[in-house]
């Protein structure tokens, strides 16, 4: 996507859609967002291996956390090492909490 140079308008086009991201759908947003399909595929399979990867590695993280839904976020130092630099926040939260929450994080 990024290699075409539309990765914000396929990024736009999967968020805006109604329809869930599966297998067929994705390559309708690649369509519509005005992917060249060839390139995309080899893309998809280039990288395959790669995303699983980063995917399996983010559900362990999700399951140790106990996530079960989003929005949730998560603000915590780079380099934490104990919980006062970490915060979890499952669910909506305005833009005035969350910088509230990242404040709290820097001064830790």
């Amino acid at each position: 996507m990024n290699k075409q140079g539309k990765f914000i308008v396929f990024h736009d086009t999967v968020m805006n859609s109604q329809v869930p991201v599966s297998p067929s759908s994705i390559h309708t947003f690649a369509k519509d967002a005005g992917l060249n399909l060839q390139l995309f595929n080899q893309g998809l399979q280039s990288y395959k291996s790669i995303v699983n990867q980063m995917i399996a590695k983010n559900m362990k993280v999700i399951k140790a956390m106990q996530i079960n839904g989003t929005p949730s976020f998560v603000v915590a130092k780079t380099n934490a090492t104990s919980s006062s630099q970490f915060e979890f926040y499952p669910g909506l939260m305005s833009q005035t909490a969350l910088q509230k929450m990242i404040s709290t994080i820097r001064k830790s």
